[in-house]
């Protein structure tokens, strides 16, 4: 049930099935900004601890630049489509950016990122990268149905999604057990046509600090059970013909980025299991241990962040962003023509365009945060030029203002 309209959302257990769906399409086409002002909302209607932890100034300079960071046709179609279908239906820009780019290499290195991983279907011609279609997935869910009954009479099944890839071998004495391999660390619109593959991706959007490392565990059913487990299911009813697939979403260049780009990109992509739009079945944004780097030396860790800062500069996709969205801002954005409703959210036009009509508000605040920024960057840089004009540079004043301007910029 919703919670009570007199409670704070906050202090709601996280379910991601509250309040449906929001339209994030439209959304975006206010800019980037509405977006992140949209996911806000829609965090804290969740009951999602992050939103109170951030302010709102935090919230949304954090989103906007996590956003900035990815090249639009990465972030379009996150949101609205199928990133396996269009790459491999051979999109320039996805090629371009996923086979041979600086984006590509990034994601062999050590890099804390977002990615996402797709059920698609298999193979090298034309068919390939399509998600299930809805006469699929009723025989996919019919037969999880089965195997999470866990009753005597879907043993037989139960062994064959349990041992579809020979990684796992369960025996029937284990099943009696009631140690069935993927349930044992677990607790707990217009109709399309049935024929046609879904439009959108079906997928699980996680965070890594080490995608390759990530990208292994994936494949080797580490992780994420409720994904491996569909997966399993298709092999046993449509062998071979759908697998997972992994793409890099977005690079992060500060520690606090971490938490707020997986709980930002699963809204955007609709990745909650329980609006049946993908595999994310716990809270994201709660369980990034490694974005912590305790064991790294204070110098180490600052000089990493800032490394990360100058490559997502050098990508050229942030400032990109950041030019197109003061374009849309200058216009006044192209806000929703009409009611931006699904599931039990009603409608959400007002919504959208209240986030349309503070966006340039919130650019302002976001200027003025960053124009405070680099004032304070200049006084600093002049102050280091005045000393060391005057002083040797080893002196103890020198390394205190460096000291204190890595603080700052960091």
């Amino acid at each position: 049930m919703p919670p009570d309209e007199d409670e704070d959302p906050a202090s709601q257990p996280f379910d991601a099935r509250l309040r449906g769906r929001m339209r994030y399409d439209y959304a975006l086409g206010s800019g980037c900004l509405a977006a992140v002002v949209l996911a806000r909302i829609h965090a804290t209607q969740l009951g999602h601890p992050l939103p109170a932890s951030l302010s709102d100034a935090q919230w949304r300079i954090t989103g906007r630049n996590i956003l900035w960071s990815m090249p639009r046709i990465l972030l379009d179609t996150l949101v609205t489509g199928n990133l396996a279908r269009k790459y491999h239906c051979g999109n320039d820009m996805l090629v371009e950016l996923f086979d041979d780019s600086e984006w590509a290499h990034e994601a062999t290195l050590i890099a804390p990122m977002v990615y996402t991983v797709i059920l698609s279907t298999t193979g090298m011609g034309p068919g390939r990268g399509l998600s299930p279609t809805p006469d699929q997935l009723r025989l996919v869910i019919g037969m999880l149905r089965g195997y999470v009954s866990q009753h005597p009479d879907t043993f037989d099944v139960a062994l064959q999604v349990d041992n579809a890839f020979g990684r796992v071998h369960s025996t029937e004495n284990d099943l009696y057990q009631g140690h069935h391999h993927f349930l044992t660390a677990t607790k707990n619109g217009v109709r399309k046509p049935e024929e046609e593959p879904l439009k959108h991706a079906l997928q699980y959007i996680g965070y890594a600090f080490n995608y390759s490392a990530r990208e292994k565990d994936h494949m080797r059913g580490g992780s994420a059970f409720l994904m491996h487990l569909v997966k399993h299911v298709c092999q046993v009813l449509y062998p071979r013909e759908f697998n997972l697939e992994t793409f890099p979403l977005c690079f992060l260049a500060k520690e606090d980025e971490v938490c707020l780009a997986e709980l930002l990109l699963t809204q955007l992509a609709d990745s909650f299991h329980t609006t049946g739009g993908g595999f994310n079945a716990h809270p994201p944004g709660l369980n990034n241990t490694s974005a912590e780097m305790k064991d790294w030396v204070k110098e180490d860790w600052e000089g990493f962040w800032r490394d990360r800062r100058e490559t997502r500069v050098g990508m050229g996709f942030w400032e990109q962003a950041r030019c197109e969205e003061m374009d849309v801002l200058e216009r006044g954005g192209m806000g929703p023509s009409e009611a931006a409703s699904e599931g039990s959210m009603g409608t959400q036009q007002a919504m959208l365009s209240a986030v349309q009509a503070e966006s340039k508000d919130l650019e302002n605040a976001s200027r003025d945060f960053d124009r405070e920024a680099k004032q304070e960057e200049e006084a600093v840089v002049h102050r280091l030029e005045r000393i060391a004009a005057h002083e040797a540079l080893e002196g103890p004043e020198y390394a205190e203002v460096r000291e204190w301007m890595l603080k700052r910029l960091c």
